[in-house]
């Protein structure tokens, strides 16, 4: 009988520790195996940064009769006090030589147009005073009666009567590379038809040049 009692407690261990056994191993599956969405995700970027970025500029530079260059700088008026004249008679005309540079960065496309200054007071009745613009330069100085100057070149547009409203000088806008100039010769003259009102009257032409970036 005794022997009997030790089988029946001896078959009981084995069991437990055969549980234990097993639980310990599904344990350590599972510590083994993760589960999924909770793997970490690295990750890199980079931000790249350009050197400094400068516009480059549309500019014209403007001469008359040789002298000193002027209107460098975005919309930067020129004197061109050395286009003038006194004493002219109706159908007299005298050329002066202008000087257009592209002193910007792009391909520069320039137009001009003419109207009447404010200073001094237009006094002209009617509108007796005539623009013309031409390539090239003046073919020579005149000093006989009467003055009829004239430029070397082709004309760039039509005679202009100068009034209160801008008047187109240029047909077809004029192409200059950057750092290139365009001699051109504006004839200014007093109408052949010019009443005797006109008599010892005065004025100043505005000549408006605009550059704008060629498109080609």
């Amino acid at each position: 009988m005794t022997a009997g009692r030790h089988r029946a407690s001896s078959g009981t261990g084995r069991g437990h520790r055969t549980g234990l056994g097993l639980a310990a191993l599904v344990l350590a599956v599972l510590a083994c195996v993760q589960l999924p969405g909770t793997l970490a995700a690295w990750s890199d970027g980079s931000a790249a940064t350009t050197g400094t970025l400068t516009a480059g500029s549309m500019d014209l530079q403007l001469a008359a009769e040789g002298g000193a260059t002027g209107a460098v700088g975005l919309g930067t008026a020129f004197d061109a006090a050395a286009i003038t004249w006194s004493g002219l008679s109706p159908g007299e005309r005298r050329a002066f030589e202008l000087t257009v540079r592209n002193v910007g960065s792009p391909p520069m496309s320039w137009s001009a147009t003419a109207r009447q200054g404010a200073t001094p007071a237009w006094t002209f009745t009617g509108d007796p005073v005539t623009v013309q613009l031409f390539e090239g330069t003046r073919t020579a100085v005149d000093t006989t009666y009467p003055v009829e100057e004239s430029c070397t070149g082709t004309a760039l547009g039509p005679v202009r009567a100068v009034g209160t409203s801008a008047a187109a000088l240029v047909t077809a806008a004029r192409r200059v590379a950057p750092g290139a100039l365009d001699r051109v010769c504006a004839v200014v003259g007093l109408a052949t038809d010019a009443t005797n009102a006109n008599q010892g009257k005065r004025g100043a032409v505005v000549l408006d040049l605009t550059g704008a970036q060629a498109t080609s």
